[in-house]
C-alpha cells in the first residue's frame, strides 16, 4: 500500500488541514482523520459559526481543538457506527465551542477592568515626600491602634485582609 499524504491530498482538494493531523505519526491514523475532517468539515463550521459568528480566529481555534479530540481519541472514533457518526462529531465540535466560547468570555470579562480618572488621582505619586510623611505616619497610627484591639478583633482582621477570607 502507497503511502498516504494528508498534505497533498488536502492541497489537491484546496484545503489547508489543521496541524494537529499533521502530527500523527501514523499514516494510517493520518488517512483516518484526515477522512473524517474533510468529511465532518462543513458540519464543524456550521456548529463554530453559530457560536461565534464572524470570528474567525475563534472558528478556527474551537476546530483546532476538535481535530486535536480526533487525533488523541481516535480508537473511540474507530469504534463508532457509520450511522452515529454525524451526531459525535456534532457533540465533539459542540464541546470545543462551548470551552472556547467560555474561555473568551472569560479573557474578555478579565481586560473590561477599567479604571476612573477618580481612581487614578487617589493613587499616590511615589515621588511625592509629603504623601510618602503622611501615608507613614497613618500607617505607624494604625499599627499603635492595632495593640487596642482584642485578640478576637486581631484574629478577624488578620483572616481576613492577609488570608483573604470572606466576611461570612
Amino acid at each position: 500500500m502507497e503511502a498516504f499524504h494528508p498534505a497533498f491530498f488536502a492541497q489537491q482538494a484546496g484545503l489547508i488541514l489543521p496541524s494537529a493531523i499533521m502530527m500523527l505519526k501514523n499514516d494510517e491514523d493520518r488517512q483516518f482523520v484526515t477522512e473524517l475532517y474533510l468529511q465532518y468539515r462543513e458540519l464543524m463550521y456550521v456548529v463554530a459559526r453559530r457560536y461565534f459568528g464572524d470570528k474567525e480566529m475563534d472558528i478556527e481555534d474551537a476546530i483546532s481543538i476538535a481535530v486535536e479530540r480526533m487525533c488523541r481519541y481516535i480508537d473511540s472514533f474507530r469504534g463508532i457506527e457509520q450511522r452515529k457518526l454525524k451526531s459525535y462529531m456534532y457533540s465533539v465540535i459542540e464541546n470545543a465551542c462551548r470551552e472556547q466560547f467560555e474561555q473568551s468570555r472569560s479573557l474578555q470579562s478579565k481586560n473590561h477592568v477599567s479604571t476612573s480618572t477618580d481612581d487614578i488621582e487617589d493613587i499616590a505619586d511615589p515621588e511625592d515626600p509629603y504623601a510618602t510623611v503622611f501615608d507613614r505616619a497613618d500607617a505607624i497610627s494604625l499599627l499603635e491602634s492595632f495593640k487596642g484591639l482584642s485578640d478576637r478583633e486581631r484574629e478577624l482582621i488578620r483572616m481576613r485582609h492577609i488570608d483573604g477570607e470572606p466576611f461570612s
